[in-house]
């Protein structure tokens, strides 16, 4: 999942892309912006995103309570970002040593030659999963036995 974005009339900080070997970082603002998460930790900034699930960012000033935007959950969360600045996306996983012949697609992610974390970037994107292409929405995984 894509990090939360910071919007207003004058100032916008974009999420950071998510999947693949690690999630984007956030645009930066004037403010904290969220890092991406990988397959192996979590993002950080204004909220440090956990397994599973992206960074939360509320901070108090002067006595008031202001939100940020949340990062993107993924095996790693991407880290929250605060002040006009976007969260970071969270990871892909396809790190299992029992998996053989991995490869993820992602939009504009980090890529990976490495075969056990193998990630191409693309900007093909389509919402029913398609072969070398980014899936939008909800992920998708296809298993094929050997026999």
């Amino acid at each position: 999942m894509a990090g939360g974005a910071y919007y207003s009339s004058s100032e916008y900080g974009a999420g950071g892309d998510a999947g693949g070997i690690s999630g984007n970082d956030g645009d930066t603002g004037s403010g904290t912006l969220g890092t991406g998460g990988t397959q192996s930790s979590a993002g950080t900034g204004a909220g440090t995103g956990a397994f599973g699930q992206g960074g939360n960012a509320t901070k108090t000033v002067n006595g008031n309570s202001w939100g940020g935007a949340g990062g993107g959950a993924g095996i790693y969360g991407g880290g929250a970002s605060f002040n006009n600045s976007g969260a970071g996306g969270g990871s892909s996983y396809i790190g299992n040593g029992l998996l053989s012949n991995k490869i993820m697609y992602g939009y504009n992610v980090q890529t990976s030659t490495d075969t056990s974390t193998k990630t191409v970037s693309t900007t093909n994107v389509s919402s029913t999963a398609t072969s070398n292409y980014a899936k939008s929405g909800d992920g998708y995984a296809k298993i094929t036995p050997i026999v």
